[in-house]
């Protein structure tokens, strides 16, 4: 065999790596996509938050009791949320949880509910409750957001 300089064998390395080169960048195009269909699957869900406002105006400093905590739910997004069910952590104060629930949340609304605790804090000593809730997007996917902020898919 004669390993000289060939023309053929040079066109069959140049096919290959194209070949390979080509591999690669259709692998790396539907990566991406799985990536950008993930985030889109992902946008509406971020967009849906609760929290707490805590009001000291009936607050009596010889009880510690008084405390007016509100719980505030917002969707942001441009599409509503159904089955939204908002629980207030029992850890930090009373022994039940309180638990909303809401049929839908329309787009751009806000829904705003009393909670009545004691001295209940939050994990860094501020007074509120932790919220936690689930809900199903506009595609029906659940959703769950915990305590600690975590959104995860339940599906």
């Amino acid at each position: 065999m004669d390993w000289a300089w060939n023309p053929d064998s040079v066109a069959a390395v140049g096919t290959a790596a194209a070949t390979m080169f080509a591999g690669l960048a259709a692998l790396l195009a539907v990566l991406d996509l799985a990536r950008r269909r993930r985030a889109d699957t992902r946008q509406q869900a971020a967009l849906i938050g609760a929290w707490t406002v805590v009001d000291y105006d009936a607050f009596d400093p010889q009880t510690g009791e008084g405390i007016v905590c509100r719980l505030h739910v917002n969707n942001r997004s441009d599409l509503p949320i159904f089955n939204l069910v908002v629980t207030c952590d029992a850890r930090l104060g009373k022994s039940d949880q309180p638990t909303f629930r809401w049929h839908s949340l329309g787009p751009g609304q806000e829904l705003t509910k009393e909670v009545w605790q004691t001295s209940a804090h939050d994990a860094l000593g501020y007074p509120g409750q932790v919220v936690s809730y689930s809900f199903s997007d506009h595609a029906s996917r659940k959703w769950s957001r915990n305590g600690d902020g975590l959104l995860t898919a339940l599906d």
